[in-house]
């Protein structure tokens, strides 16, 4: 872990909505310093609603800007740490990935998550996710060598992914580009489905023997801020398909996308989803970040670099709100969450969760 990176974490925490995270929320995020690495960008996990508050933190490692030696690097020092067998074992995989053009070409994009637990410690073992060149079917060869390296035990599980992604595209929906591997969950196994619409959905779920609470969520997805192109269902496999499922509401950058957020966070709120007061401060959140625009020391890295800089020019992050999440457990959604994007260096990057 570098300064330049426990510097932009102070970054963010000092403009953080107070209103999104508990009182203790800058000490807490600090300590999970050690879990990040030097460059790649930020993403903060907040509550909309509820009495829980605790932010998780996410990183995404892009292939194409050289970040698969971090990846490395962040992997080898957890298991330096004593971190365990799963950090070896991403570290197995982030070798591959730095070392050949045609894995790095299939998976261009690794993100880990670091879950708080209820014990207000961080999860040992991240969430990993493999965001794919095209989708999880085209790229299949790529998507069990990543499972297969990260966490062997899911084999059976990934098999049983691919087959109810061919099942799901038979009747009209379109496999998603992200799958991820919960290696604190019995390396259960998530992925998405987008093009989504109740009746393509309803006989996906009877064919594929989906046991969840299929009216209520066909219901859902008939509502005008989630029945968009915006919309993702996401998939849980333990090996067997899970009932519970959730979506992912990713809008895309420009005037468009924000206009849909706003819609569907409105919705939320009407349904008690989401928070007037939090949704507020979440929106704050958004826009660009320069060495004036906060409370907290700039990081000395950017300073003397941009000191020798030939144009001169000062580098800057770029806060933008990425997208919202719920969880669909029991026939009905949980309070709503939405990510919050710290991109370094001026260089933005829109995560596809599709």
């Amino acid at each position: 872990m570098t300064g330049l990176a426990t510097q932009a974490l102070d970054l963010a925490i000092s403009r953080f909505p107070a209103t999104l995270a508990p009182a203790d929320a800058p000490a807490i995020l600090r300590t999970a310093a050690p879990r990040l690495a030097s460059g790649p960008q930020l993403y903060f996990e907040c509550r909309l609603a509820g009495d829980a508050r605790a932010v998780d933190v996410s990183q995404h490692f892009f292939a194409d800007r050289g970040d698969g030696p971090r990846l490395l690097a962040l992997a080898l020092r957890q298991v330096q740490r004593g971190q365990g067998e799963s950090w070896a074992r991403l570290a197995d995989f982030a070798e591959a990935w730095s070392a050949s053009p045609a894995l790095a070409g299939a998976i261009p994009e690794i993100g880990l998550e670091h879950d708080l637990g209820g014990d207000g410690q961080w999860v040992a073992a991240p969430a990993v996710f493999a965001a794919f060149r095209d989708d999880t079917l085209t790229d299949r060869d790529a998507g069990e060598r990543f499972v297969a390296t990260v966490a062997p035990a899911a084999a059976e599980g990934w098999r049983r992914l691919v087959a109810t992604m061919e099942t799901a595209r038979a009747h009209g929906l379109v496999p998603g580009r992200m799958a991820g591997v919960m290696l604190s969950r019995d390396a259960q196994l998530r992925c998405m489905l987008r093009g989504l619409t109740p009746a393509a959905v309803g006989a996906f779920f009877r064919t594929a023997g989906w046991s969840g609470e299929r009216e209520p969520l066909l219901t859902l997805l008939a509502e005008p801020p989630l029945a968009t192109e915006a919309t993702r269902l996401v998939l849980g496999f333990g090996p067997d398909l899970l009932p519970d499922c959730g979506l992912e509401v990713i809008h895309a950058r420009g005037a468009a996308g924000e206009a849909g957020r706003g819609a569907l966070l409105a919705w939320l709120v009407e349904r008690g989803l989401a928070d007037r007061a939090r949704v507020r401060s979440a929106a704050a959140w958004a826009g660009r970040v320069a060495p004036m625009d906060t409370q907290a020391p700039w990081p000395a890295a950017l300073i003397a670099r941009d000191l020798t800089a030939a144009d001169g020019r000062l580098e800057w992050f770029d806060a933008f709100l990425s997208h919202v999440k719920l969880n669909f457990i029991g026939g009905r959604l949980s309070p709503a969450k939405i990510y919050l994007g710290l991109c370094p260096m001026g260089r933005l990057e829109q995560a596809d969760h599709a």
